[in-house]
């Protein structure tokens, strides 16, 4: 059986140009050189590519010494001998359909969701409109837009405190921060503001943090629930990726049946209510005064770091690493790269 050519694209211009790195070393780990030939496709921070070498050693320095082009017509050639790429780009351009519509331009097949469904579940306010609609509960929250005066006061008395505000296009909680005072809400939207021209002040609840994944195209699968226990307030950047495993990551989480079902229950219809494919980790709440369960965010390209919980959950369900990597390629082929060849799961 002939290998199949994967490309794995990993960098990127937005803040987690190094979340993405974290995770394509994983991922091309865990590929079997028996069964795949894998070229590297970095993109620096100034969005110039580098074709890389297919070695463990290339992608761990990423060495992008040489001057790169934006999009150099070699490099679209080189692209177009893949048969399958793998986007590993987190946050804009990489996240939110921009890369997606490029790959869709080249008629190639890629892993994960497609251009609508990744830009829409890239913004966390209009991924939030459509969900809700949709009967997904969410905590309460506001959007504020930069050329908007903000009230903070106004925002206390409505939703109370602590508030967490988030910009609405990033991942990685970066940016995001918990304030307990209207002088703390304050210096949050201006730090939110650095990062996006739109921002989300979320009202604060007391919670369980449990994710849960989804795998497949039209008829996914899902895993069972997992729950991160922080080391710090919430599950910040910092604990996410940088505290040598002082979070906690518990799986399965310890839940009622009747909780795991209602999870696993609201993962799918999030997952179908933003016409999502390949994969998707989708985030809960469990607020710890009432039991009340709220879809908190989705995320389209979740990590694939030793300390994700991604990869994990579905090793927890019986699949090994390889395999959930395995069956992403398969999904992209299926799902094939024009309207023409696209097919079931």
């Amino acid at each position: 059986m002939s290998k199949v050519r994967v490309g794995l694209v990993f960098g990127g211009e937005s803040q987690e140009h190094e979340v993405s790195i974290m995770t394509a070393r994983e991922v091309l780990g865990a590929m079997d050189p028996e069964r795949y030939d894998i070229d590297l496709y970095g993109i620096d921070k100034g969005g110039a590519w580098h074709r890389m070498q297919g070695s463990l050693k290339g992608l761990e320095s990423l060495e992008m010494t040489a001057k790169g082009k934006r999009i150099p017509g070699e490099l679209v050639e080189s692209l177009q001998q893949c048969d399958v790429l793998f986007p590993l780009l987190h946050g804009p351009y990489g996240e939110d359909g921009r890369i997606q519509g490029f790959f869709e331009m080249l008629g190639l097949p890629y892993v994960g969701s497609g251009v609508l469904g990744s830009a829409v579940a890239m913004d966390k306010e209009v991924a939030r409109r459509l969900l809700m609609a949709g009967g997904i509960p969410m905590v309460e929250a506001r959007v504020l837009r930069v050329h908007e005066t903000v009230d903070c006061e106004a925002l206390v008395q409505d939703l109370g405190l602590p508030l967490f505000i988030k910009p609405a296009n990033l991942g990685s909680s970066i940016g995001i921060t918990k304030a307990k005072s209207g002088e703390a809400l304050a210096a949050g939207i201006a730090e939110a503001f650095k990062y996006d021209d739109k921002i989300l002040v979320e009202k604060g609840h007391e919670v369980r943090e449990i994710e849960c994944g989804v795998l497949g195209n039209l008829d996914p699968v899902v895993s069972g629930p997992g729950e991160i226990i922080p080391s710090h307030e919430f599950y910040d950047y910092e604990a996410k990726y940088f505290d040598g495993g002082a979070s906690k990551i518990v799986i399965p989480a310890n839940l009622e049946e009747k909780e795991v079902q209602r999870i696993q229950f609201l993962a799918l219809k999030a997952f179908r209510e933003l016409e999502l494919s390949g994969l998707a980790r989708v985030d809960f709440f469990i607020d710890r005064v009432t039991g009340e369960i709220y879809l908190n965010e989705v995320n389209t390209i979740p990590g694939f770091t030793p300390f994700s919980m991604y990869p994990r959950l579905f090793v927890a369900s019986g699949l090994s690493y390889s395999e959930v990597i395995e069956r992403l390629v398969t999904l992209a082929l299926k799902r094939g790269g024009t309207a023409s060849e696209k097919q079931h799961d």
